[in-house]
């Protein structure tokens, strides 16, 4: 858990891109024209967004980041 925290406090503050929280898909109540703005101008601005999803528990998060990091290793290698 504290990865995740650690990586999504550094991404939203240095480089301001939005976090978009998908529950209010899941439980089609909310903004979508909002939400649907805020995704497209973040993959404008930064080619990225961050997805809060509350499917995926904390555990789930940092084995799929290690995986994304120790892919990203053998490609610098």
């Amino acid at each position: 858990m504290l990865k995740l925290q650690r990586l999504t406090r550094f991404f939203s503050s240095s480089l301001s891109i939005p976090i978009v929280d998908v529950k209010a898909f899941l439980t089609e109540s909310g903004n979508y024209t909002q939400d649907c703005r805020t995704v497209a101008k973040s993959l404008e601005t930064y080619g990225c967004l961050i997805i809060k999803d509350p499917r995926v528990n904390a555990e789930q998060n940092n084995k799929f980041l290690d995986l994304m990091e120790k892919f990203f290793d053998k490609r610098s290698q």
